[in-house]
């Protein structure tokens, strides 16, 4: 979030509250077809808006607030994803959603996680907020981005609220519930956390895994990377979009403007004939697992 989309932010979360419904929601098992159905109620809807602060999010990182667009451009989602570092640890131990998880943890996984405030250790999943819970494409976005940040940091902790469609989700992309609750949506229900930590050698077990539990195994096609050339500097951006580097990170370690890098990641996709970056990281791993 910058300062010039404050205001579509403000706005998002206003009529969240303005419009909020109940909402039944259908879910296919993208292995055994199974379908399951889930109904959200009002409160269900607007838990996702407990908690988030835009003032004080800014503050602690612009970056970890991002707006969601549909095809036609309209507000349908708001992301809270913050990095774990030296810079936020303190905000993690002392805020709620957050503060019951680290402040549970050791003073050795504690140290693990303080890298410097320009760096990550991993992220805490705030909020993955979509105005429409039953609309397919919304909450594949949301699941998108799930993946995006597990993918650039391999380890992710997420807070949802205490409905059963978060948690099926999460549970089938291979997250774990540690031994820690908190009490931060209502005071009252006892609400588990959901970690995953794919960093090492784990991360080609789980991906397959999470790309067919939101419903995209189809739409990958099960190709070799196309023998396309790429410049050095083309070359230099894809080993770091594969070791999981941000827009942002790209431009820092290249020297280069985050518009830059965006115009030569996008660049790369058409070159190579891929899709989007999920399919560019899973093709160049399993190439080199290869």
């Amino acid at each position: 979030m910058t300062l010039a989309n404050w205001a579509d932010a403000e706005h998002y979360i206003e009529q969240r509250y303005l419009h909020v419904k109940e909402y039944s929601v259908q879910r296919v098992h993208p292995v055994t077809k199974e379908i399951f159905n889930y109904r959200y109620t009002v409160e269900d809807s607007l838990n996702g808006l407990k908690h988030i602060h835009l003032e004080e999010l800014y503050a602690l990182d612009p970056n970890c607030v991002k707006l969601a667009r549909d095809a036609g451009g309209n507000l349908c989602g708001l992301f809270v994803i913050i990095s774990i570092n030296t810079h936020t640890i303190g905000y993690l131990q002392t805020h709620p959603l957050s503060a019951a998880y680290f402040s549970s943890l050791p003073e050795s996984k504690l140290n693990e996680l303080k890298v410097p405030g320009n760096q990550r250790s991993g992220y805490f999943v705030k909020t993955l907020d979509v105005s429409n819970p039953s609309d397919e494409a919304m909450m594949q976005a949301s699941g998108i981005a799930f993946i995006t940040y597990m993918l650039s940091a391999g380890f992710v902790v997420s807070a949802p609220p205490p409905h059963p469609l978060p948690r099926d989700i999460l549970l089938s992309l291979g997250c774990e519930i540690p031994d820690v609750v908190h009490y931060d949506y209502d005071n009252t229900t006892p609400t588990p956390y959901y970690v995953i930590d794919t960093r090492g050698n784990k991360l080609q077990d789980y991906l397959k895994q999470m790309i067919t539990a939101i419903g995209l195994a189809e739409e990958i096609e099960e190709t070799s990377l196309p023998q396309q050339s790429l410049t050095i500097r083309e070359t230099e951006v894809v080993d770091l979009l594969v070791k999981g580097c941000s827009n942002a990170e790209i431009a820092d370690r290249l020297f280069l403007s985050e518009t830059t890098v965006k115009k030569q990641v996008s660049h790369i996709l058409k070159k190579l004939n891929i899709k989007n970056r999920v399919h560019l990281v899973r093709q160049y791993t399993e190439r080199e697992k290869g």
